[in-house]
């Protein structure tokens, strides 16, 4: 009975969580929410700030492992427009990765979640269409 009671406990306590994350970064008001579409066709929302010409955003989901390395063209709908861009995970800096998903996320820990960086086709050259 204390070994049931014990798991019972630990699975709650994981749910409240998962739970908090997740509420944690849809939630965050001062952040929006954007969908990234991958080369596979996987959609996935994320929160996402702009900063400097590029988007940031925030992954804990395994489909990210996608962007790894050099990463990937994805698009991205900001707005209603889709646009063309190419995306990578942050693997490389640290620092980086801590302080972007400390504002991309300021309720969750900036310890967990992945960092990614979309650079966008230049103006002259995006491939967007506004989405009905």
């Amino acid at each position: 009975m204390k070994a049931f009671v014990i798991a019972l406990v630990v699975a709650v306590v994981a749910a409240a969580g998962v739970y908090y994350r997740q509420a944690s970064v849809v939630r965050a008001p001062q952040n929006d929410v954007m969908q990234i579409i991958l080369e596979s066709g996987q959609t996935v929302s994320v929160p996402y700030l702009v900063e400097d010409g590029i988007v940031w955003a925030a992954a804990d989901a395994p489909w990210w492992k996608d962007l790894r390395g050099d990463g990937d063209g994805v698009t991205v709908v900001l707005d209603g427009e889709a646009i063309y861009g190419r995306a990578r995970a942050v693997e490389d800096d640290e620092a980086l990765r801590s302080r972007m998903l400390a504002r991309l996320r300021p309720n969750a820990s900036s310890s967990l979640g992945v960092l990614i960086e979309v650079k966008l086709a230049p103006s002259a050259a995006r491939t967007s269409r506004r989405l009905s």
